[in-house]
């Protein structure tokens, strides 16, 4: 059996499936971008980037932070010419798992006025 690793792929489109024309609308507008160096020179230039991982939440949670898991990222763009939305990157890849962020407790409106969770500041103009 292959490893996540072994199993990782990386695929490009360079034209149409419809029509076959090799023109992408925002394809075409990130390349202008990296002519004039206002992008980064590696970015593909897609219209919508969709990723995730092929797990369910509670399989995951079962998951150690750490292990890797596997995932598939594409990116979706408009055929300059027919206007047939596709797909011309495809990947699967591997992600890693890692520690959920830190949660930040907001006060809401009644602690506030109360000055629960909020630091005391010493300050003279308010004495």
């Amino acid at each position: 059996m292959k490893t996540d690793q072994e199993m990782e792929f990386t695929k490009k489109f360079d034209k149409c499936p419809a029509c076959g024309h090799s023109e992408r609308l925002f394809g075409t507008i990130v390349a202008g971008l990296k002519e004039r160096g206002l992008t980064d020179p590696n970015q593909d230039g897609c219209w919508e980037v969709i990723s995730g991982r092929m797990i369910s939440p509670e399989k995951e949670a079962k998951v150690n932070i750490g292990e890797t898991v596997p995932g598939f990222s594409f990116g979706t763009d408009i055929c300059s010419n027919c206007g047939c939305i596709y797909a011309p990157i495809l990947q699967r890849l591997t992600i890693k798992k890692t520690p959920p962020p830190p949660e930040i407790h907001l006060p809401n409106r009644a602690e506030r006025l109360r000055g629960v969770g909020i630091p005391q500041f010493n300050n003279p103009a308010m004495s």
